[in-house]
């Protein structure tokens, strides 16, 4: 379940970033700036807006590893979290 919402988040992302990736705008940080004065109902979480500074994060992140590899970076980072959860809770023995 918690990958389907990783997933749904990635490609919600991905399509705001998509026009500057396939070069469809002729000046990124203009797209990124009308970009961040809507709001979106982003899967799983709700409405929200942000900043450009986000949409020019994602776009850095997506640039270095990729859809399926942010992917895999994000279900990773949450097992890893969930695991240290775990041990911190975890009675002595």
């Amino acid at each position: 379940m918690e990958e389907e919402r990783k997933k749904a988040i990635a490609l919600f992302k991905y399509g705001l970033i998509a026009p500057v990736l396939h070069g469809n705008v002729k000046v990124q940080i203009e797209y990124f700036k009308e970009a961040a004065k809507k709001k979106y109902e982003v899967p799983h979480i709700g409405l929200r807006k942000f900043k450009a500074a986000t949409f020019k994060s994602w776009l850095k992140r997506y640039r270095k590893n990729g859809f399926f590899q942010s992917i895999a970076i994000n279900i990773v980072s949450m097992l890893l979290c969930q695991r240290q959860e775990r041990i911190r809770v975890s009675p002595e023995r």
